[in-house]
């Protein structure tokens, strides 16, 4: 969920508005735009706009706090299991997501792409977390991957041979109506 931070018009602080919006369950999700009141819009109906000074003060304040949030902080120390799918922006990474799909940057070694790890998160940051691997990579899923040119879906054992039903009873009407004809 979102919450919605109007520094131009209301009276409450930006603590203020943090605070409602923490104890409602909200996490925070920042996007800056600038609201005008203009007709037939909710902006034409709210309280007064707060003077110009103080709303260059709240969106110095609110710009602030939007640099210095990190929304993994919490997630540092925690052991994932996470799959390594991406290479990063810079390409020194490799990116890994974990259960939620949260970024997780990982050393770039070639053995990594296309497999799972477990990792320790060792720092965090606003869009990614660090992960040290704990392990060797393991391969997702149960059966491990085919050899060049070997074709998925082939049974390589011997299947045996199975007359169907149908065919059984065809057969077997054939022979009831031969010996009621004969004999």
């Amino acid at each position: 969920m979102k919450s919605l931070f109007i520094h131009s018009f209301t009276n409450l602080t930006i603590e203020e508005q943090l605070s409602v919006s923490f104890s409602l369950g909200y996490t925070p999700e920042f996007t800056r735009s600038t609201l005008s009141p203009q007709r037939v819009t909710v902006q034409l109906n709210l309280p007064p706009r707060v003077p110009g000074q103080e709303v260059k003060k709240r969106t110095k304040e609110l710009s602030e706090f939007f640099r210095s949030y990190e929304p993994y902080g919490h997630k540092v120390g925690e052991v994932q299991e996470v799959l390594v799918t991406d290479v990063s922006h810079d390409k020194n990474f490799y990116v890994a997501h974990n259960q939620f799909y949260e970024q997780v940057l990982v050393p770039k070694e070639t053995s990594y792409m296309g497999k799972m790890l477990t990792v320790r998160i060792t720092s965090a940051g606003k869009f990614s977390m660090m992960g040290q691997p704990m392990d060797k990579p393991k391969m997702p899923g149960l059966a491990q991957p085919l050899k060049k040119g070997e074709v998925s879906g082939l049974l390589q054992a011997e299947t045996k041979r199975v007359v169907p039903v149908p065919i059984l009873m065809l057969l077997l009407a054939v022979v009831v109506r031969l010996l009621w004809i004969f004999l």
